[in-house]
C-alpha cells in the first residue's frame, strides 16, 4: 500500500466494516500493517457502498490532525457477499473451510470498541473440571460498554477427545479459550465456528 503525507491508492478484500453514527469504515484482508488500517466512508451509510467480501480499489486521503484515513472513488471489481450475510456460512460448503479465528475475533471486538469508544470486559470462569480424568468445561462473559450494556456468554468444553495432541494437557486453558471464543462470536454477530472450538487446535 502505497503511502504518503497526502494519501495514495490501495486495492483489496473487505474484511470487517464497523458502523456507528459518527464513524463508518472497513478494513482489508492482508497484511498485519493493511488489516491495522481502516478507511472512513464519509457522507454515507458504508454499505451503501461496499460488503464484506467485495473486492475493491479506491484512493485515500489523510485528513485532520489525527491523521484520518478516508476512502475516496470507492470502486467494487467483485461483489462476494449478499446484504447481512456476510457472517453465515455457506451451506454448500465444507465447514472447515468455513471457521474464522480466534485472534480475528478478538481483533475485530476491540476495533468495534475503539471505534465507538467503549469499554470492553472479559471475565471468565471454570464451571467443572476432573483432573484425574483431564476435562474442564468454562464460561465466559464478553461485555460491552457504551450508551447501554450488552453482555453476550459462551461456554466451552475440553476434553481428551476433543483437543489436538499438543493441547491435551492443556485441557483447563482450552476449554478457557473456546469459551472466550463462543461469547466472542455472539458479541460480534459471527455465526461460524472456530479453529479452536475444533480438535485439530495446534495453539492456544
Amino acid at each position: 500500500m502505497e503511502n504518503n503525507e497526502i494519501g495514495g491508492q490501495v486495492e483489496g478484500t473487505i474484511k470487517w466494516i464497523s458502523k456507528s453514527d459518527k464513524n463508518n469504515s472497513f478494513n482489508l484482508k492482508g497484511s498485519e500493517e493493511v488489516e491495522r488500517v481502516w478507511y472512513k466512508v464519509l457522507g454515507a451509510d458504508v454499505e451503501n457502498f461496499v460488503k464484506m467480501g467485495d473486492e475493491v480499489g479506491f484512493e485515500y486521503v489523510l485528513e485532520g490532525a489525527n491523521r484520518s484515513v478516508i476512502a475516496q472513488e470507492i470502486k467494487v471489481f467483485a461483489s462476494k457477499a449478499q446484504p447481512n450475510q456476510s457472517t453465515t456460512p455457506d451451506p454448500g460448503a465444507k465447514w472447515q473451510d468455513e471457521m474464522v479465528k480466534f485472534e480475528d475475533l478478538l481483533t475485530q471486538v476491540h476495533q468495534i470498541c475503539e471505534q465507538k469508544k467503549w469499554g470492553l470486559n472479559i471475565h471468565t470462569e471454570l464451571i467443572d473440571k476432573d483432573m484425574k480424568e483431564k476435562w474442564a468445561v468454562c464460561r465466559a462473559t464478553v461485555t460491552l460498554e457504551g450508551t447501554y450494556t450488552q453482555i453476550f456468554q459462551g461456554t466451552g468444553d475440553a476434553t481428551q477427545e476433543n483437543c489436538g495432541g499438543m493441547i491435551k494437557p492443556h485441557f483447563i486453558r482450552m476449554a478457557e479459550t473456546r469459551a472466550i471464543a463462543r461469547a466472542l462470536r455472539w458479541a460480534t454477530n459471527n455465526a461460524r465456528a472456530t479453529e479452536e472450538e475444533t480438535e485439530k487446535t495446534k495453539a492456544i
